[in-house]
């Protein structure tokens, strides 16, 4: 009988044998076997647990045959107690069937200690929720690899996040460790772009090797140098997550398809990499924009060109300059250097009301009025603050 309803839920002949070897039958009946594993079998199908999960909770603990649904009923809840939902017990009992030999005392030691190193209580439930095996070991030694990053230079907060978000790290060792460190150093990597890296994507830290050239290969294929990667990297780490590494391709092919070379897409997306986190709808919009504002394709593609990072700016922004720019007869001083949309119009409105009554002649105005910030103060001896607020109107 039990036999039977075993092989018809899944197990094969070996796994019955093993299942049947390792349970004391001279303790308890078959038929009493059989209305457990009915019982628990049903109980845990409710609960989200499949045939195949249900196979290796049973397989890795055969003696759950013989546990009582009321004392895994007690387990749930007091799980619940401490703050883990129904859902996150059956997850981590699929992953780590162990978990029903966690006493209360154990339980409360370790989420104490977690709390000790600063994990709130909804972090620590997360962890283990994660990641239950962490349940098996030794407090010491997940405390030795809290301080493993301490001590390489990440923060508290950060070590608290990266270890909260992927908490198999608690498991990785120093060795693996420094050799991930040092795949990061041969790239080119300072220690301060490693923990910049690593603190948004941790999962870099587990593995084999890194791997970053195999993620940007798309990048390495267009023409991207490795040092190009690098500084890549070092300003926009997000680059390395899956949702933007899957819209590379499609990034550059529309780049290309606006008529920018090969060599223009590399030199603007160095010069300002957080293209690559730009929707494909809104690099489209900044590149229509300017067509809307009657420019021809070759000055589009030379503003954008001279000056990437418009493409982080709003349409509706750049509209604005760009029309204050012709309303004050400076558009020819646009073709020349469109670095100049970069200035607000309050800056610019602020600069030439305070040139106007300093009595600046027109060509000096002109040539003045979209200096550097630095360059302005120097010559004027007055800061944006005072521009703003109109603090030089004793000069007038």
């Amino acid at each position: 009988m039990l036999e039977d309803y075993l092989f018809g839920i899944g197990f094969d002949d070996s796994e019955i044998n093993t299942i049947q070897k390792m349970l004391p039958k001279t303790m308890v009946s078959e038929s009493t076997l059989l209305y457990n594993i009915k019982n628990l079998y049903h109980y845990f199908k409710r609960n989200g647990i499949d045939n195949n999960s249900f196979k290796s909770i049973i397989l890795i603990t055969p003696n759950l045959l013989l546990e009582s649904i009321e004392n895994i009923k007690t387990k749930l809840d007091y799980f619940n107690e401490l703050g883990f939902n129904r859902i996150s017990f059956f997850s981590m009992l699929k992953n780590y069937p162990y978990i029903l030999d966690v006493t209360s005392q154990s339980l409360n030691n370790k989420i104490d200690k977690f709390q000790d190193l600063g994990f709130t209580k909804d972090a620590i439930i997360k962890i283990f929720s994660n990641y239950p095996t962490l349940f098996r070991g030794d407090f010491s030694y997940y405390k030795k690899r809290f301080q493993l990053f301490l001590d390489f230079g990440y923060s508290k907060k950060d070590t608290l996040s990266i270890l909260t978000c992927n908490p198999k790290l608690f498991d990785l060792s120093i060795s693996n460790f420094n050799k991930h460190i040092d795949i990061f150093h041969d790239m080119g990597f300072k220690d301060s772009n490693i923990i910049k890296i690593t603190t948004v994507l941790p999962e870099l830290l587990l593995g084999s090797n890194v791997n970053i050239e195999d993620h940007l290969s798309v990048l390495l294929d267009f023409g991207y140098s490795g040092l190009d990667l690098v500084h890549i990297i070092q300003v926009v780490p997000m680059i390395l997550k899956s949702y933007y590494l899957d819209s590379l391709n499609s990034k550059l092919e529309l780049l290309l398809s606006f008529g920018f070379s090969k060599k223009d897409i590399i030199f603007m997306t160095c010069n300002n990499p957080y293209i690559f986190l730009y929707s494909n709808d809104s690099i489209t919009e900044k590149f229509t924009g300017f067509g809307e504002l009657s420019y021809r394709l070759e000055d589009v593609i030379s503003f954008f060109n001279k000056v990437p990072i418009l493409f982080g700016y709003r349409m509706e922004t750049i509209k604005e300059r760009v029309n204050f720019i012709k309303e004050n007869n400076l558009e020819s001083y646009l073709f020349d250097k469109p670095n100049i949309l970069v200035f607000s119009v309050d800056l610019l409105k602020a600069r030439l009301l305070f040139l106007e009554r300093r009595k600046i002649d027109l060509t000096k105005k002109i040539n003045h009025i979209f200096l550097s910030e630095v360059e302005f103060e120097k010559k004027y001896h007055i800061s944006r603050e005072e521009l703003w607020k109109g603090e030089y109107e004793w000069m007038s």
